[in-house]
């Protein structure tokens, strides 16, 4: 997290994201570390970005293209299991795995709505994984 938070300008201190939430949050829902950072580094650089800081959801949960909000927190570190329970509910349905999500243009619920507009999403999520577990294996 301080390395990418680093090359983007920003500190650790600056999100209010403790990385022991996203560990905890792992640990306890047996759920796989490197997407769950993958998705916050996409989404908001940890929380640094000014919309995650408005909603403090560093996933963008709601966040709507037009800049419309609609999931809000009261803190950064309840969207990590928010954002969990969201994908256990909504996309990780009929089977489906974060393998799956990865896939290019499967990042969609059950009912086919995508988690995000960027057509390259899944594509961008999967190098963001990959480069988080070969240097940090």
């Amino acid at each position: 997290m301080e390395y990418a938070l680093k090359n983007q300008g920003f500190t650790l201190e600056s999100t209010g994201l403790r990385p022991e939430t996203l560990v905890r949050v792992s640990m306890e829902t047996n759920f796989d570390l490197p997407f769950i950072m993958a998705v916050a580094h996409q989404e908001s650089c940890f929380g640094a970005t000014a919309r995650a800081k408005r909603s403090n959801s560093i996933f963008s949960e709601g966040a709507y293209d037009n800049g419309k909000d609609v999931v809000k927190y009261s803190d950064p570190n309840d969207s990590v299991m928010g954002f969990v329970k969201l994908l256990n509910k909504s996309y990780l349905v009929n089977g489906k795995t974060i393998f799956d999500l990865m896939k290019p243009g499967c990042f969609v619920n059950g009912v086919g709505n995508r988690y995000a507009s960027d057509k390259k999403y899944e594509n961008k999520i999967k190098g963001i994984r990959n480069r988080i577990i070969k240097m940090y294996p």
